[in-house]
């Protein structure tokens, strides 16, 4: 079949325009959905190393909290009950406790809540072997005996972790071990911690797992999972000390995107080395990426077709002139001398193919400032997404001093600058003083108001703590969960009083309702005041300080609450100088 110049060039010409933009879409779409992957991806994995520093964080405030129960204890002369009757009321105030008890030095079981192990030895525990030699945070278990000496408790309440701090009397000889096997609230706390930050974005899942990678938590509709080993590049590269995310198959078939984080082990305690995952369905977490990759494909694709229309046009002005040109040649060719040749209106045949070049050529001019303007416009998105990631990263190193709830400076800062002060103290001998503060009874007003009214009160009473501290020079921080801390620098013991004074009036003046709290109608703080002037001779140091501060805060407590108790450092020993309510 003999096919026309015009349909040979109507075919040719649309069809190479049409390839050429395909392939053009293409490429810029499989770019921009790399570089969409790996921000979101990115944004994953720092979500992973967050969270892997808060579970770290909740158990190491259990461990302190029971530390500072064992230095109540002191050298365990107060008696069995006594004893348990402390016990019972640190379960009662924190729920996560499933059993706390202390142990001889023989293994035998002195004091348990509920009567649990009581006159049984526990040398087989590895919390008690260990606490004999220091404080320790043991690796998830489980344990039948306590999970049926807790009736009604079922699903991952039946899986405990232990905890282990030795007890010693005042001349440090070790008397027992105080030991408490925390359920796993903690592990739920963060995965609602992870849910709330997520809201709007595809939901993300907190998956715990052993540095073998078997499963220790899972949410609640993974519970599959827990006894499972996992393996894959999150586990293998969280293993090796490294933060990243990764796209993998799980054992459920489906395909996730995965942040991966080992635990940071930035506290100074023997603690279990698990690999913290969180992760997203991976079709739920590309859907943006997915979307731009159609968008331009779309484009591309009308892009094509409209140029394949040109080239038709096109095809059908190139052929005229050079067929009428060809036929008078022909008919020149067959002895009609006399045929002129074709005149092209305003051209000649030359004239009519350069003008249907360059037509074509500004036709390929306009497809190739268009792909450009797509170029621009990923080009953009591309820039804005790295000034988005820029703008986390400065919040990341600011929220790395300051607390995100409060404001406050965090618990790193607090450290840093109590040592920085206590040096400058010591050079100057001059006085430095510490008001450790905890808000009375905020558990049993988180279960009353809920935990985002709990949140807006601990906002208040941060803001309370920062009208009173005025100073440029002084610190307001959090200390951890309701507690929080003043580090006043050159001020002695009565100007630190005075302060605790002011703060104790500005919290009251407020009267932030509290109708479940034991000690009156409205919100009230318990405060602990400690002042000491380094000598660089003596072996005291920022964390004597703390221990004065938080001794007299548990003064405080005992003598009722709402009031401010202030102690002294004389010679080693602790004496409460002064007590305002």
């Amino acid at each position: 079949m003999h096919l026309t110049l015009r349909v040979r060039l109507g075919l040719v010409l649309p069809i190479v325009a049409l390839l050429l933009s395909l392939l053009a879409t293409l490429l810029v779409a499989r770019l921009g959905g790399q570089l969409l992957e790996s921000s979101v991806g990115n944004s994953t994995g720092l979500v992973a190393g967050m969270t892997s520093d808060e579970v770290e964080r909740m158990l190491f405030e259990q461990y302190r909290e029971l530390t500072l129960v064992g230095g109540l204890l002191g050298d365990g002369s107060q008696g069995p009950n006594a004893q348990r009757e402390l016990l019972q009321l640190v379960q009662s105030r924190d729920t996560d406790y499933a059993w706390i008890g202390i142990a001889a030095t023989d293994g035998r079981v002195l004091v348990g809540t509920g009567g649990y192990l009581e006159g049984q030895r526990v040398t087989d525990r590895a919390w008690f072997t260990r606490g004999l030699r220091e404080g320790n945070v043991g690796d998830l278990h489980e344990d039948p005996q306590l999970a049926q000496a807790r009736p009604g408790q079922t699903g991952d309440l039946q899986r405990f972790v232990d905890v282990g701090v030795p007890l010693t009397d005042g001349a440090g000889n070790a008397w027992g071990v105080l030991g408490a096997s925390l359920n796993l609230g903690w592990a739920r706390t963060a995965e609602d911690t992870l849910s709330r930050s997520a809201a709007g974005a595809p939901r993300r899942e907190l998956v715990v797992a052993s540095p073998s990678g078997e499963v220790l938590f899972a949410p609640g509709d993974a519970q599959s999972l827990v006894g499972m080993t996992l393996q894959g590049e999150s586990v293998n590269e969280s293993k090796a000390g490294h933060a990243g995310y990764s796209v993998e198959k799980w054992p459920d078939g489906k395909t996730y995107l995965v942040g991966y984080a080992p635990m940071p082990g930035t506290h100074q305690v023997a603690a279990p080395n698990w690999l913290i995952l969180v992760r997203q369905p991976a079709d739920a977490a590309q859907a943006p990426v997915q979307g731009l990759q159609l968008q331009i494909i779309l484009v591309g694709v009308l892009a094509g077709v409209v140029f394949a229309g040109i080239g038709w046009v096109l095809a059908g002005r190139v052929a005229g002139p050079l067929g009428a040109i060809a036929d008078a040649a022909r008919r020149i060719e067959a002895g009609e001398r006399g045929t002129p040749i074709p005149q092209i209106s305003g051209n000649d045949e030359i004239a009519v193919l350069a003008d249907s070049l360059g037509k074509l050529m500004n036709s390929l001019v306009t497809r190739e400032r268009a792909l450009e303007g797509l170029t621009q416009q990923l080009e953009r998105r591309v820039e804005e997404r790295t000034m988005e990631l820029s703008t986390a990263n400065e919040r990341l190193e600011t929220l790395s001093g300051t607390d995100g709830l409060t404001g406050l400076s965090n618990r790193r800062q607090f450290n840093e600058v109590l040592e920085r002060e206590w040096q400058r103290a010591q050079r100057h001998r001059i006085p430095v003083s510490l008001i450790l503060g905890d808000i009375d009874h905020f558990k049993l007003y988180n279960d009353t108001y809920g935990h985002q009214q709990g949140d807006e009160c601990l906002r208040r009473v941060s803001a309370a703590l920062a009208q009173t501290i005025a100073r440029g020079s002084d610190l307001a921080a959090r200390y951890g969960g309701e507690e929080f801390a003043v580090i006043l620098t050159h001020t002695d013991a009565d100007g630190a009083m005075h302060a605790a004074r002011r703060l104790l009036g500005t919290i009251r003046a407020y009267k932030i309702p509290h109708s479940a709290s034991l000690v009156t109608d409205h919100v009230t703080v318990s405060l602990g005041v400690a002042s000491i002037i380094p000598d660089p001779e003596s072996s005291l140091g920022p964390a004597d300080l703390i221990r004065l501060a938080d001794t007299a805060l548990y003064q405080a407590k005992d003598q009722g609450r709402d009031r401010a108790v202030a102690a002294v450092d004389d010679a080693g020993e602790i004496n409460m100088a002064d007590s305002v309510g």
